[in-house]
C-alpha cells in the first residue's frame, strides 16, 4: 500500500511532466538550477517562463507536482521509495525511466527548489509570523467636560496594526503609537537593515546569503 496518495489535482503535473521531450526537460531542469535560490512559487515560475518553452498552465501544473513531491519528500532520502508510492498513487500506472530519472535530480537535497524550500523552513520555523502590517492614523476630537461640550482641540493618534498567524490560526493585534514611537520605530528599522548590510558586506566572500520572496 502506498505510503502516502498524490491528490488528484497534482495528477495532472504528473501527466504534463511525463509528456514533456527530454530537450524540455533538460531545459527546465537547466533553468531551475540557474534560478535564484529564493524565489516564491509565483515568482520562480515567471522567471522559468522567461528562460523555457513550455505552455504556462503546464509550467504551473509541473511547479505544483514538484513543490507538492518536495513537501513529501521532506528529510527522507529515499527517493526511489517516494517515487515507487507516486506510481501506486496514480493507479499503479508506471513513470517512464526518462521521467523518474528527472524527477530524482528535482528531489535530490542539492536541488535550488529543495533549498529553496528549506530556507523557507527555518525562516517560518517560529510561534507567529507576520502576515502585513498597516499604521491607521487617526484624529480624536476633545471637548471639555460641561454640558456645553465645548471643543478644545484634537488629538493625532496612530494604531499600528499586525496581522500574523500562530500555529496556521490567522490573527490581528493593534498597538497605540504617539509620535515619539513612531519615530523610536523608525529608528529601529534603519538601524535593523544598517545591522544586516554589515553583516552582509563583512561576510559576503564566506557566506552565500539568500534573500527569500
Amino acid at each position: 500500500m502506498a505510503k502516502f496518495r498524490v491528490p488528484k489535482g497534482l495528477k495532472a503535473g504528473i501527466s504534463s511532466y511525463s509528456k514533456l521531450p527530454d530537450s524540455i526537460k533538460n531545459d527546465l531542469d537547466n533553468a531551475i538550477q540557474e534560478s535564484p535560490i529564493g524565489l516564491s512559487p509565483p515568482a520562480l515560475s515567471e522567471y522559468l517562463i522567461k528562460h523555457v518553452k513550455i505552455q504556462e498552465e503546464v509550467l504551473e501544473e509541473i511547479l505544483d507536482l514538484f513543490f507538492a513531491l518536495l513537501s513529501i519528500k521532506g528529510d527522507n532520502d529515499n527517493i526511489d521509495e517516494i517515487l515507487i508510492d507516486v506510481e501506486k498513487s496514480i493507479s499503479g500506472k508506471d513513470i517512464d525511466e526518462s521521467t523518474k530519472q528527472h524527477l530524482k535530480k528535482l528531489l535530490s537535497n542539492d536541488n535550488v527548489i529543495n533549498v529553496t524550500r528549506k530556507a523557507y523552513g527555518l525562516a517560518f520555523d517560529r510561534q507567529n509570523i507576520i502576515s502585513s502590517t498597516k499604521i491607521i492614523t487617526d484624529v480624536r476630537p476633545i471637548f471639555g467636560i460641561d454640558d456645553d461640550e465645548e471643543y478644545l482641540g484634537s488629538l493625532i493618534i496612530h494604531n499600528l496594526k499586525i496581522v500574523f498567524h500562530e500555529h496556521g490560526e490567522h490573527k490581528e493585534i493593534y498597538y497605540a503609537l504617539d509620535k515619539e514611537d513612531l519615530k523610536r520605530l523608525k529608528e529601529d528599522i534603519l538601524r535593523a537593515e544598517k545591522k544586516e548590510q554589515i553583516i552582509q558586506q563583512q561576510l559576503n566572500d564566506s557566506t552565500n546569503f539568500i534573500d527569500l520572496e
